[in-house]
């Protein structure tokens, strides 16, 4: 029983010192901060003094950076519109090319019916007589031949007119890839 004894008065002196503790619920001055920890480190960090090594080379990474950012930028724009352009060059290739093709099958349906025709016509000369046709016939043939040689320039013409076309998109092409690029260096200056 004495061991009883012994630990009851300490037991009561620790009671007795935490009821006489009191933490009070508002801050009496009014001028206590409660903040996290995490904003108490980046306080601390923040009001940290750097160096000047240490500021230089924060600059450095920063500007490295920014400069892989427009890097990327840049290199992102001229793709799509070296996209663009190509999309576009497609486009009225063809635009062109379905114009060129009904020209073409025009031009072929109105040779075949005149050359059946014309094949009628031989047939009704020949059945007048070969005596009394050939003056006409030669003159019929002559026609012929000089339609054809029509018709050939037509399609030479044709095929000459497409490639001046071509060549003058392909020149525009270039002057507006130029001028982009002029541009992009334009705003390349503004930005340093």
């Amino acid at each position: 029983m004495p061991v009883e004894v012994r630990a009851f008065p300490y037991f009561l002196s620790l009671t007795l010192f935490t009821s006489c503790v009191s933490v009070p619920t508002k801050d009496p001055s009014g001028k206590s901060l409660i903040m996290s920890p995490e904003e108490f480190e980046r306080i601390k960090w923040a009001s940290r003094v750097l160096t000047r090594e240490e500021l230089e080379a924060r600059e450095q990474a920063f500007r490295k950076e920014k400069e892989a950012i427009v890097d990327a930028v840049t290199t992102r724009k001229k793709i799509m519109k070296q996209k663009e352009m190509v999309w576009r060059n497609n486009k009225k290739l063809n635009d062109l090319e379905e114009v060129a093709k009904e020209r073409a099958q025009n031009l072929l349906q109105r040779a075949n019916k005149l050359r059946m025709e014309q094949e009628e016509e031989l047939k009704d000369m020949s059945k007048v007589g070969a005596l009394h046709c050939f003056p006409p016939l030669i003159h019929t043939l002559d026609n012929m031949g000089s339609s054809w040689r029509g018709r050939r320039h037509i399609v030479q013409q044709m095929e000459k007119n497409q490639e001046e076309r071509s060549l003058l998109a392909e020149q525009r092409e270039q002057e507006k890839e130029h001028l982009l690029e002029y541009m992009e260096q334009l705003q390349e200056e503004d930005l340093r």
